[in-house]
């Protein structure tokens, strides 16, 4: 009787919970408490059948579910979906649950607490068993955030099911440097966790982070700190004590799982035998049904015994993994066995089997899109896929197959070979577009772009073989390609400030902003005078200090998400647009110019030239050697050799030669036609190369030495270095408000000991400014305060002192500005050349806080024509593939400033100064910037005791040539002429009113 009593009010309450929930109006009407009690008695007995039958238990709960969202009771309603979703997982049926969840969480109706987390978590889990990470990723932080505001998002301790999860899709999605600072929150929550009846549990925890966060490390191309991080979760083992059976299974898997990858890690910094021995280790303490980890040490002991030249036992332990994956109970994600075969393809390739590395690539994408074709290779992923929910796994198995493709094509001339690899390759960089876009740090941005670079090679070697068979587009495809491959990072910064500082973003989250960004910068730089006093970042205070940075980092994203979503703005996709080959002719080339895109391929052994006049393109392929770059650079960039050896007849007949020798591969092919200025786009070690210094015409090397008489192109006509095309029509086209002064310019004394005087720079800065119209801050005045509150309001920005490049930690190049009053450094290091810096020069630490790095410049705004940086090295620093070179100047153009003039090795004071009040006595006569710093050059040639290019050929112009718009005075000129004319006018005036009163 009982249970039919209960059926019967299941009944009435499935009819209840059936009847069609109307969309919430903007008032609704209040319900009423008969309602809501009866809603939550015929819920909560669903709730109880669900318990004791597992028919119609998905149904019960889904019923259970709409009369809590009637009832509005947010807590019952999420521990529902709790059932359904536990209900679902055990039974396979994540696919189905899925779309209802999501659904679900659009339907939350309450303000964020602990149970919207939940839901989030449940989502997240959900989205990731489908492989859709990008979209796990974002449920994953929405349920940190909560966890971290309200708690009890997760029964467990939320550093693994949270913070170790999201760090791991972090990975999955190339975003290294992020997963890497998720997983030491992770271990620093744990710490922070003493409760003894947690210590085992906690124990295991922290070796599986330690393990995944190696794996970060490996990926970012760090191995020795992979290394660290493995032996440190071995540490955590090794402290476990008394375990109970089922401990002692999980703790040998975790042992295995921790050699296995501190196997790879060994076999990386070429300890092979140590390698092998280890990885042998992990598979005996393996459990046999532990197939995913078996798997993966198959994988890696795989790799070894290649890397040992033992290629059948490599491929021995491959096909072993692959047998694993086929049994039904393993589990082994589809995107594991992906990058296995992958890895079985790239072998193929290397023992010369293209075919079998083709058909690898196939297979592997088929385990990522299970309806493509196993055999067939023109069978390839719908890029309309790819932008939800990109996955690195796709751009790997993509990028084999079209180098198998391409060496198909190369072998046998095989044009269908060469049509797929074609399609191959530009479905393989799209995918890293979309990966790139979900990446946010700029390490992690740089890597994707590097790792993209051979992608590019390929297509421009396809590219090529169509230009010479006649097609008609394969030039205007290789710029376009081109184009894409350059300054990737700077082109989505520029535009995301721009749509920005277009929306008018309300006061209060600007100044929201601007505190985050000012906290960001200090710490950043706290953290950085820590490793300059021989600190560690991984002890306690670089910890500290790098959770602190990486918790505003998180702030940060946040208001601009606030942002984005308030005005609609999708940050993340904002791209400066590709420009074209016709475009560049229409609205970037001026009369008798010629541009040059340069892409260079050292893995192939040739640098591609795109040039474009007007009337004239072509598409070129020249042999390149980097090595002949930096050697050539090597000749005139150091200040011993200039002073000591320049008169030198052996370094002489080296410069002769090499001179003309690169004007013939990079030049000569451009200007079968004179030109009168040439636009130059460089890439990779080209970017570092003084380009002026090349010689047009040969000159005798047993000839005397005389610098002056050579025929150098810089003295010829104007050149300018150009990031990008699309970059520099992009700012172009923005908006840019006129400057109050024509001139700000900073020449700061350096008093503490720790910098060498510089002489020239206040005389100079002091005159340029009276004679253009400006502000001189010379002196204490020449402090980084206030250059960053008056850097945008001079047409020309000029800084004349001592700066620095760190190949190392990039942003932290320093231009160094005059300390405080109070400041009284001890520090004793004096250099006594008249050189502005150089690569043994080092900041007095102590006194960091007057510098100013290049991360400071690359997050503000600064408005001016151009900035001018008188210093040593501004132009230089590591030179990152697909971005340019990570230097002072192109923090200056990531801040908006359209030209930098910018020196690529140590400058001496006396001929800097020269040179600077030449180019700027040129702009102010209202020259075109590259041609005002061309008669700088040649003039200073002419009069100089010391032609040698290592004096007058450091500076380089790079972005707008156009002049520069110097503040409007000719109204004070009319002004003045009209009140003259006007007092004259009242004199005669007055004067014929007399002669007719007398």
């Amino acid at each position: 009787m009982f249970r039919l009593g209960r059926i019967l009010l299941c009944v009435g309450g499935w009819w209840v919970a059936c009847q069609p929930i109307s969309s919430p109006a903007p008032n609704p009407p209040k319900l009423l408490a008969a309602d809501t009690l009866q809603w939550r008695h015929t819920a909560d007995s669903l709730l109880a059948l669900v318990k004791t039958d597992t028919i119609f238990t998905d149904t019960f709960l889904a019923q259970a579910i709409k009369l809590l969202a009637q009832a509005r009771q947010p807590e019952k309603w999420v521990n529902a979906w709790a059932d359904r979703f536990r209900y679902h997982r055990d039974r396979g049926g994540i696919e189905y649950l899925c779309p209802l969840l999501e659904n679900a969480v659009q339907q939350i109706w309450w303000e964020d607490d602990s149970h919207v987390g939940r839901m989030y978590l449940m989502l997240g889990f959900c989205l990731r068993q489908l492989g859709r990470n990008h979209a796990a990723g974002i449920c994953y932080e929405k349920a940190r955030q909560l966890s971290e505001r309200f708690g009890h998002v997760t029964t467990r301790h939320p550093a693994g099911p949270i913070y170790k999860t999201l760090a791991n899709i972090k990975t999955r999605l190339g975003e290294n440097e992020e997963a890497e600072k998720l997983f030491l929150a992770a271990l620093e929550l744990l710490r922070r966790d003493t409760s003894m009846a947690q210590a085992t549990a906690n124990a295991f925890t922290s070796a599986d982070i330690y393990s995944d966060l190696g794996i970060a490390y490996g990926n970012a191309g760090t191995p020795q700190k992979a290394l660290k991080a493995y032996d440190k979760g071995l540490a955590e083992l090794q402290r476990l004590r008394l375990l109970e059976p089922k401990d002692q299974v999980r703790r040998d898997n975790t042992l295995g799982m921790l050699l296995a990858n501190k196997a790879a890690a060994l076999a990386e910094l070429g300890q092979l035998n140590e390698a092998a021995l280890t990885v042998k280790a992990a598979l005996q303490n393996l459990r046999p049904d532990k197939y995913n980890y078996r798997f993966n040490a198959l994988g890696i002991q795989a790799n070894i015994w290649e890397k040992m030249g033992r290629d059948s036992l490599a491929l021995d332990a491959r096909r072993q993994a692959l047998r694993l994956a086929d049994l039904p109970s393993s589990n082994i994600e589809p995107r594991e066995v992906s990058k296995l075969l992958v890895a079985m393809g790239w072998a193929a390739l290397r023992r010369g089997e293209q075919e079998t590395a083709a058909l690898l690539a196939q297979q592997a994408l088929k385990q990522l899109y299970p309806h493509l074709s196993a055999t067939n290779l023109g069978s390839n992923p719908d890029p309309a896929i790819f932008d939800p929910d990109p996955e690195n796994a796709v751009a790997e198995a993509l990028d084999l197959k079209s180098e198998a493709l391409w060496q198909q094509y190369a072998l046998r001339n095989d044009a269908h070979a060469l049509a797929l690899a074609d399609s191959t390759t530009r479905l393989a960089l799209e995918m890293t577009e979309n990966l790139l876009e979900v990446v946010v740090y700029e390490s992690s941005k740089l890597l994707s772009t590097q790792q993209s670079r051979r992608l590019f090679g390929r297509m421009l070697r396809i590219l090529y073989v169509y230009h010479q068979a006649g097609d008609a587009h394969a030039m205007e495809r290789a710029f376009t390609c081109s184009e894409q491959s350059k300054a990737v990072l700077l082109r989505q910064k520029v535009s995301a400030d721009a749509l920005l500082r277009q929306a008018q973003v309300s006061a209060s989250l600007a100044e929201r902003e601007r505190d985050l960004r000012d906290r960001y910068t200090y710490l950043k730089n706290e953290l950085f005078q820590h490793l300059t006093r021989h600190g560690q970042p991984d002890d306690s205070l670089g910890m500290a200090l790098k959770q602190r940075i990486f918790r505003i980092e998180q702030e940060q994203r946040q208001t601009r998400q606030t942002i984005s979503e308030r005005y609609g703005l999708n940050l993340s996709q904002a791209q400066v647009p590709l420009t074209s080959v016709a475009a560049v002719r229409r609205h970037l080339l001026r009369p008798g110019e010629c541009w040059v895109n340069y892409f260079a391929d050292p893995d192939s052994g040739w640098v591609y030239l795109i040039y474009i006049k007007h009337g004239e393109d072509n598409f070129i392929r020249q042999p390149y050697r980097e090595a002949a770059i930096t050697d050539f650079i090597q000749l005139v960039n150091n200040a011993k050799v200039a002073e000591n050896r320049s008169a030198d007849p052996a370094l002489w007949r080296t410069f002769v030669s090499q001179a003309h020798g690169l004007y013939r591969v990079l030049l000569e092919p451009a200007l079968t036609q004179p030109a009168q200025r040439l636009t130059l786009s460089p890439d990779g070690a080209l970017s570092l190369l003084p380009f002026d210094i090349l010689l047009a015409q040969p000159a005798d090397p047993n000839g005397p030495v005389n610098y002056a008489a050579l025929d150098y192109v810089g003295l010829s006509m104007p050149i300018r270095l150009s990031l990008s095309a699309s970059l520099e029509r992009f700012y172009a086209g923005q908006p840019r408000r006129r400057p109050q002064y024509a001139y700000v310019g900073f020449a700061p004394e350096y008093t503490d000991g720790s910098l060498a005087p510089v002489y020239k720079g206040s005389a100079l800065v002091d005159s340029m400014a009276r004679r253009l119209g400006g502000r001189a801050f010379c002196g204490p005045q020449a402090r980084v305060d206030t250059f960053l509150r008056y850097a945008s309001r001079g047409a020309i920005l000029h800084f004349y002192g001592h700066a620095e490049a760190s190949d190392s930690f990039p942003d932290y190049s320093w231009m160094a500005f005059s300390p405080p009053s109070s400041k009284n450094n001890t520090d004793t290091r004096v250099t006594t050349n008249n050189r502005l810096g150089g690569p043994n020069q080092q900041p007095a630490f102590a006194a960091a806080d007057y510098f100013l790095f290049a991360h400071q410049i690359y997050h503000t705004w600064i408005a001016s024509d151009v900035a001018l940086l008188s210093a040593c090295r501004t132009g230089v620093g590591t030179v990152a593939l697909g971005e340019g070179t990570l230097s002072l100047a192109r923090a200056f153009q990531a801040a908006g400033c359209p030209a930098t003039l910018m020196s690529l090795w140590e400058v001496r004071d006396d001929a800097t100064a020269s040179l600077t009040q030449l180019f700027l006595d040129n702009l102010y006569k209202g020259l075109a910037k590259d041609e005002a710093l061309f008669l700088a050059k040649r003039d200073y040639c002419q009069k100089a005791p010391d032609p040698f290019p290592y004096f007058w050929a450091g500076f380089a112009l790079t972005g707008s040539p156009e002049p520069v718009r110097l503040p409007r005075q000719w109204p004070w000129y009319y002004l003045s002429v009209a009140l003259t004319l006007l007092t004259l006018a009242v004199a005669v005036w007055w004067f014929f009113l007399r002669k007719k009163t007398f």
